[in-house]
């Protein structure tokens, strides 16, 4: 009879945390949709277009978000209103690629001149990706940039780039999404444990990516073709 008291005692407390886990889950999710909608629109919304800016690309391994990430860039460079397009993200040593570097291709392959697009090639996340962009954009006399994303990861990108710059003029500018549902429940997933991971020390974060991607300490950042060539 005792032993019946015990499981049926386990079986209830593992009912409560199973209910509680469930409930943390989705306030997580609808914290994330919430944080999120203010960047479905162009933010600031009060500021005009920064002239003279540079555009902020971020890598992703889905390739129609990654296409409207560059087009957006793309567009916004043939308007006459960039700089350059800067490209960051997507290093995996591993499988020896960098998806910055990806993106920097179908950037010229749409017919932007090379000497206008760089990329970054030892960023691997999106604290990562915005040092990596500050410390190479950032030398510039004016600091003004355009970072490009869509509305869910610019909510996270706002938050870090807060934490890391007070001198360079930021907007954030959405792409369009035309999720399914189950494609933005997977978006909603991946921002949860985005956010998760900012919570942690940094040194802690960066290990743990490391590891799950099978990748070697980064030491010193790297900019492709603008910076080789010299033009800012």
């Amino acid at each position: 009879m005792i032993q019946w008291h015990a499981r049926f005692a386990i079986l209830r407390m593992l009912t409560k945390a199973g209910i509680a886990a469930l409930t943390t889950y989705f306030c997580g999710l609808a914290l994330v949709w919430w944080i999120a909608e203010d960047f479905r629109q162009v933010l600031p919304k009060e500021t005009a277009v920064l002239a003279q800016a540079w555009a902020v690309v971020f890598y992703t391994e889905d390739e129609t978000m990654r296409h409207a990430r560059v087009s957006k860039a793309v567009e916004r460079f043939r308007s006459g209103d960039l700089k350059g397009i800067y490209m960051v993200g997507g290093f995996r040593p591993r499988t020896r690629t960098t998806g910055s570097a990806l993106m920097q291709l179908e950037a010229t392959a749409m017919g932007v001149p090379a000497m206008y697009v760089a990329h970054d090639d030892t960023s691997n996340d999106s604290w990562s990706n915005v040092e990596n962009a500050l410390r190479f954009l950032g030398k510039q006399s004016t600091c003004r940039l355009e970072m490009v994303s869509d509305h869910l990861h610019l909510a996270r990108i706002a938050w870090i780039v807060r934490r890391q710059t007070t001198t360079c003029e930021v907007r954030f500018l959405p792409t369009v999404a035309s999720w399914n549902l189950v494609t933005y429940w997977q978006r909603l997933n991946h921002e949860i444990f985005g956010w998760m991971f900012l919570l942690l020390p940094r040194p802690v974060a960066g290990a743990v990516l490391r590891v799950m991607r099978s990748e070697l300490p980064t030491g010193s950042t790297a900019s492709k073709s603008v910076q080789e060539s010299g033009s800012l």
